[in-house]
């Protein structure tokens, strides 16, 4: 039995605009780049147009815009030259940014595409799209951008999304994880499954078996949790989740991450903690609630991680299809700008090629892509 993992991240920087684009984004690519070769593994970048968009239009007024603006397309380029994949990704509040008083100033209005006018929709996807297509074209004639992730997964309503993709010629998406709620955006608890991907039509979350649009979830476990005692007890809670405490230098990197990021992006201006509506229920699920732990290398430590791994590979639920020798895609998730490094990443690396070598192998969203009639054939 065996299972594709593919490693994504969302490219992008924070919510706001903030970060400097080298320090937060660039290097740690780099860095991550040299990782991945080192262990054979791929990455699937969803790179934020937008925010590259807004940097263009900066070219000739702010003295170091069009040096990130190449700097990004030559990355993207280094990445795909490499056997890795890139995918397209767009948060729609960098579509009227402005830039004054050396910061960028975004429409906080304007987080879902799903939200905007059937039009706006169309013409951002397909500009992101094209855009992509000619940078990766450069060193590939026969690249196609054709799988979305939606900036903070803010897709709904997405029937007029999921329209304009398939107007564009795109084949899939991996916006969902099932469970996860964000009060007035998404609801993705009645999603069809947390693993096997399904088709779409009329709604990311309903499964249609003509739709010509491919949804992957990314990987989401589910369990009692606590949040506070993940964040005050990490130790006792991951041996409560998954019978094993992480390591002493796995927890001082988490505290280093929190610690680096509040100061990057400070807590009172992250946008989806003020959409946030704090009421009894909420203060009380934050002690304990059934939640589902999203599979993310920035944010689960390397031991909670690969025991997730394990969990999957012994869910008799996919007996079935590894006694047919169909490799099942497992969708983890990561964001450049949460990790001050990319230790934890390595360790995950590490681990899985010491305990899962023959279990795991690592796959792009391409490759999970051309998998996909195979579940097919067997869910049928």
């Amino acid at each position: 039995m065996k299972l594709g993992l593919v490693l994504t991240n969302d490219w992008e920087l924070f919510g706001d605009g903030s970060g400097d684009y080298f320090d937060v984004q660039h290097n740690p690519t780099l860095n991550m780049l040299d990782l991945l070769s080192e262990f054979d593994a791929k990455m699937t970048l969803f790179a934020e147009v937008g925010q590259q968009w807004g940097f263009q239009s900066l070219i000739g007024k702010q003295d170091d815009a069009e040096k990130i603006v190449m700097e990004w397309e030559n990355l993207i380029r280094k990445y795909y030259e490499a056997g890795h994949d890139i995918q397209l990704h767009i948060h729609p509040q960098w579509a009227d940014s402005k830039y004054t008083n050396n910061q960028w100033q975004l429409d906080d209005k304007n987080w879902s595409i799903g939200k905007l006018p059937t039009e706006e929709k169309y013409e951002l996807l397909k500009r992101g799209k094209d855009y992509l297509e000619k940078i990766i074209n450069e060193v590939d004639v026969d690249y196609k951008c054709n799988i979305f992730r939606a900036g903070a997964y803010y897709i709904e309503p997405s029937s007029e999304v999921i329209d304009s993709l398939v107007k564009l010629g795109f084949l899939a998406d991996t916006s969902v994880t099932k469970g996860r709620i964000v009060s007035s955006e998404y609801d993705y608890t009645n999603a069809p499954d947390n693993l096997l991907p399904w088709r779409i039509s009329e709604s990311v979350t309903i499964p249609n078996k003509n739709g010509k649009i491919i949804e992957f979830p990314i990987y989401s476990h589910f369990t009692l949790d606590s949040e506070v005692l993940r964040k005050f007890l990490p130790s006792l809670y991951f041996k409560w989740k998954f019978g094993k405490s992480p390591s002493s230098k796995e927890q001082d990197w988490a505290k280093e991450r929190d610690k680096i990021k509040s100061i990057r992006y400070p807590v009172e201006r992250r946008v989806y903690k003020q959409k946030e509506v704090r009421h009894f229920w909420w203060y009380v699920s934050k002690f304990i609630s059934k939640n589902p732990i999203q599979l993310d290398y920035d944010y689960l430590p390397a031991t909670a991680f690969v025991e997730i791994i394990k969990k999957i590979l012994n869910n008799k639920k996919y007996e079935e299809y590894y006694k047919n020798g169909i490799i099942l895609p497992v969708i983890a998730s990561g964001h450049i700008k949460d990790a001050h490094n990319n230790d934890n990443l390595r360790w995950i690396l590490e681990k899985i090629k010491n305990e899962l070598s023959n279990e795991v192998e690592f796959w792009t969203m391409t490759q999970a892509l051309n998998q996909f009639k195979n579940i097919e054939s067997l869910s049928k």
